[in-house]
């Protein structure tokens, strides 16, 4: 069920029109206007009989407001859907008559299937909570167990009376209303007589009519059959607070709100009650309402503190003569709104001042909303209705402007001293009769189809049955009896194409979602050995970089062993004559020179086990220079051995990490031509399954089955499948290129 607000194209409206088409109806909000009467109060701070600010009209639905300032002068007035007078002791301005008025016409529309609201407004003390709760067993439970006594109407006296209207009241009201003291204006006004139930508000009436009428649609039609659940939460300082999460324990935790496209605004964690019967409805209203925030003012002696909402979801399931079931789903949202209130004139501090600015912060937004639908209902465009900036009216979204049939009940107070709330109350209230909804029935569009079709082929028997019987060999006749076949064979092939598609769609559905996780699986395999793939080339590719460096030490050991070698083939094994302190006692001669051994290189001798002789140094000389030669022969024979040893294997590990390199490569190509290839083929596959499909769907009837729309999102899906594969092989190329 699709309960998200759609603002539609509104038309002019009325004071309430109402257009039904195949599938929604628009309808104007109803208004309704009630006034209370003088609390006990107002009566002992007037020294003569008050005058009312607001009167009503004999014909009951015209409003006129006095102005106190000019001699009670009338200043305004307004035609709303219905006006309660209850300064009047009349018996049709009692709870009785409110509800006749105002929750039969929801009730209706709720058991037919369409979404509905009643909420009311007003100022603070002006009765808004009486009228939706009432005193019996509710406002009187928790009035006891704070500490005071239930409060009632307070009787007006014989001698008050309006002065454009005058009237008297009996010195005490209805039989069922029992005259007692009132302290300051409540929206309580509980009455002392707290058992009987013709002082009922709306909801309690409400939630015991709604099962009658569905245990009496269930005894009518045996194959009917429901379900009803229920919310009650309220906003407290603009946070949600669920009133039977903790009916219990007392323990209260602030809720979040969320949005979603198909079902609008709704409450994270908000607790949802099934109910069988009205006895437990009852008993969740007044566990919920004992719960709620509530506090004392100079205004008023019970304020409500919060926004309370009491939702009420019905499903209703159906079996035709043809076994085709139908559900209905309808909720009803039941709106008691904190009052409006002057801080100054309540006198209200510390924690209640913030509470009454919360307070007149959401009923300020609830208020722009209003006047920005009202002018959306006038066709004037470029309105923002800013529905978020309050919680109160972003979960009333659907109520206001949306698909839901809303009553709105004003509740004002006579007192002159509230003549500036009550001015603006009446306002409200007139904008609000402006604003236009789109109900629809919320039941599934397939059945709404087939019930359309099927009403008209029973007009068409109809017209066919009131024709004269003169008239039945005509052409018309003729006509109208093939097209009653030609709808009949329409309506059967739909079934039957409709069926066979559904099974259709769902063989292929279960066989390509098989396909597609054996696929899926396959290649996360593959991804899998090809990362253990990339493993073993990183780490061969670290052992090569190691046997590089290694290889580039051992050179550098080389080059050094190699400049040492010059160094010592260089170095002089004799000096000339004279640069020595130690000279030798006989030498040799070479032309005129004369050469002696020197210091160090006898030591270095000594140390290498060479006898030296004095007198033979040319067989010294040839004996230390051939010890050199070979210890340079040797030398260079093993680092020759060991140069060779080290290219060797540096080479075969070159040339196994090179075939390791492209067997990989070549994996990899393999593998993603292949899914490539693959994607491809199932993605041209589905096209051509979807324009099939679009070609079989243009020959039948305009159908509402959403089948080329998952086809769509099924190609979509294969394509970014593909991609995706696509993308992981790419970046696997990037690394292994940077590598």
């Amino acid at each position: 069920m699709d309960l998200t607000p759609r603002p539609p194209e509104l038309p002019s409206m009325g004071a309430d029109v109402t257009s039904r088409s195949q599938t929604s109806l628009l309808s104007a909000t109803r208004v309704y206007v009630r006034i209370r009467p003088f609390n006990q109060r107002e009566l002992q701070e007037s020294r003569e009989p008050p005058t009312s600010t607001v009167t009503v009209a004999p014909q009951k639905n015209i409003v006129t407001v006095l102005d106190p300032s000019s001699n009670y002068r009338p200043q305004l007035t307004y035609a709303f859907e219905r006006c309660f007078d209850s300064t009047a002791a009349m018996e049709d301005n009692d709870q009785e008559s409110v509800y006749q008025h105002v929750g039969r016409f929801v009730l209706h529309n709720v058991i037919d299937g369409y979404n509905g609201c009643i909420f009311a407004y007003g100022q603070t003390g002006s009765g808004k909570t009486y009228t939706m709760l009432g005193p019996s067993g509710l406002a009187t439970l928790g009035a006891q167990q704070d500490g005071r006594r239930p409060f009632s109407w307070a009787s007006t006296p014989r001698g008050a009376r309006n002065r454009c209207t005058p009237c008297t009241t009996p010195s005490t009201l209805d039989k069922s209303v029992a005259p007692s003291e009132t302290l300051s204006g409540t929206d309580s006004m509980i009455i002392a007589d707290d058992n009987s139930q013709c002082m009922e508000g709306l909801i309690p009436r409400l939630a015991r009519d709604i099962f009658q009428s569905l245990r009496l649609k269930h005894k009518n039609n045996s194959s009917h059959s429901f379900l009803v659940e229920i919310e009650y939460y309220e906003i407290y300082n603009e946070k949600v607070f669920d009133l039977l999460a903790g009916e219990s324990t007392g323990d209260k935790s602030e809720l979040q709100l969320r949005h979603q496209p198909t079902c609008g605004a709704y409450v994270k964690g908000l607790v949802r009650k099934k109910v069988v019967e009205e006895k437990e409805l009852r008993k969740w209203i007044r566990r919920g309402s004992v719960g709620r925030h509530t506090a004392s003012t100079k205004v008023n002696e019970r304020s409500s503190r919060s926004h309370a909402i009491f939702c009420i979801y019905v499903v209703q399931l159906t079996l035709d003569e043809n076994d085709n079931n139908s559900c209905v789903t309808s909720k009803l949202n039941l709106v008691d709104l904190a009052g409006s209130e002057r801080t100054g004139a309540s006198g209200v501090e510390g924690k209640l001042f913030k509470e009454a600015t919360k307070i007149n912060l959401s009923l300020t937004v609830l208020g722009r909303v209003i006047d920005a639908l009202a002018d959306l209902s006038t066709g004037k465009r470029g309105v923002f209705c800013p529905y978020r900036d309050s919680n109160l009216t972003w979960l009333l979204m659907d109520s206001l402007g949306g698909n839901s049939k809303t009553s709105m009940v004003a509740t004002v107070s006579p007192n002159s001293a509230h003549y500036e709330e009550t001015c603006q109350t009446l306002r409200y209230a007139a904008r609000a009769k402006q604003i236009v909804n789109r109900a629809i029935i919320n039941e599934d569009p397939q059945v709404r189809q087939i019930k359309a079709l099927t009403a008209e082929v029973a007009r068409l028997q109809r017209l066919l049955c009131e024709r004269p019987r003169l008239e039945h060999s005509n052409d018309d006749v003729e006509r109208l009896q093939d097209r009653l076949l030609q709808l009949e064979q329409d309506v059967s092939d739909r079934d039957f194409t409709i069926d066979e598609l559904r099974s259709q769609l769902l063989e292929k559905n279960v066989a390509e979602l098989k396909k597609l996780d054996d696929e899926n699986r396959r290649l996360q395999r593959e991804v899998k050995e090809l990362r253990r793939t990339n493993v073993t080339v990183q780490r061969l590719q670290s052992e090569l970089t190691a046997a590089t460096k290694e290889n580039e030490q051992l050179r550098a050991q080389l080059e050094v062993l190699e400049k040492e070698k010059k160094e010592l083939a260089t170095c002089r094994l004799i000096i000339p004559h004279g640069d020595s302190p130690l000279e030798a006692t006989a030498g040799f001669a070479t032309g005129s020179t004369q050469l002696h051994l020197g210091h160090i290189t006898l030591q270095n001798i000594k140390r290498l086990g060479i006898t030296t002789e004095r007198c033979n140094y040319a067989r010294l000389m040839d004996t230390v220079t051939r010890c050199a030669l070979q210890a340079t022969e040797q030398y260079e024979a093993m680092l020759q051995k060991n140069t060779a040893l080290i290219d060797s294997h540096s080479w075969a590990l070159r040339e196994s990490l090179q075939r390791l390199e492209s067997k990989e490569w070549a994996v990899l190509v393999a593998t993603g031509e292949k899914l490539v290839a693959s994607f491809e083929r199932k993605s041209a596959k589905r096209e051509k399954e979807i324009e099939m499909q679009e070609r079989k769907q243009m020959e039948l009837s305009t159908s509402s089955f959403p089948t080329k729309q998952k086809h769509e999102k099924s190609a979509v899906h294969y394509k970014d499948e593909a991609q995706q594969a696509q993308k992981e092989l790419a970046n696997i190329v990037c690394t292994r290129n940077r590598d």
